[in-house]
Parts: C-alpha cells; sequence; structure tokens
C-alpha cells in the first residue's frame, strides 16, 4: 500500500518540476528589451569613449542586420537610401547577377 502513495506523490512533485524547467528555457518576449536596455546602460556608462544614442542605435541595426548572415540584406543609412531612391527612381529590378573579373592563366575574364 506504501508504494502506490509513494509514486503518487513523487509524480506530483516531479511533474511541476519538469514542466517548470520547459517554461524556463524560453525567453519570454518581453525580456528581450529589457536585456538591450541593460547592455546599453552598461556601454554608456564603461565605454572609453561618449557615444551620441543615435550613433548607439545605429550601430546595433547594422549590427542585427549584419548577423542575419543574408548576402540580400543591407541597412542605408537615411542619406544613402535617399541616393539609392534617386538613382533607381524608387524602383528596383534584377537578375540577381554578380559580375566579377577573374585572372585565368595570363589574362583576365568576367565571370557571371
Amino acid at each position: 500500500m506504501l508504494r502506490p502513495r509513494t509514486a503518487a506523490v513523487a509524480s506530483l512533485l516531479l511533474i511541476p518540476m519538469v514542466a517548470g524547467g520547459f517554461f524556463l528555457q524560453q525567453t519570454p518576449a518581453r525580456a528581450t528589451p529589457k536585456l538591450f536596455d541593460q547592455v546599453l546602460a552598461i556601454v554608456a556608462s564603461r565605454y572609453v569613449d561618449s557615444l551620441q544614442s543615435p550613433e548607439v542605435f545605429e550601430k546595433a541595426a547594422k549590427g542585427l542586420v549584419r548577423e542575419l548572415n543574408d548576402p540580400y540584406s543591407e541597412l542605408l543609412a537615411p542619406r544613402q537610401s535617399e541616393e539609392f531612391n534617386r538613382s533607381t527612381g524608387g524602383r528596383y529590378g534584377g537578375v540577381g547577377m554578380l559580375l566579377e573579373e577573374q585572372k585565368v592563366g595570363n589574362g583576365t575574364s568576367i565571370v557571371v
């Protein structure tokens, strides 16, 4: 009679502990802005040089896009974006080719 009771008590204690472990594995969405704010505060207080807030946010945004490791994603500064839109008339199209000059033997050739 003691074994079923021990098994029931053990399972009542074990189930919440296992379920709690799964909940702790996922970072809540609310915690990520807090993490960024904490890192920003540490950088602001301990970095050797002074940084302006717009500069810090621009560097953070560029780092985020760079860490995507996507060769087709690029963050343009407002001035670069205006230049791009002006040069393309706000429309952009292409076939996704890269033309590159490579040395082959004694000469060079264009590789697509």
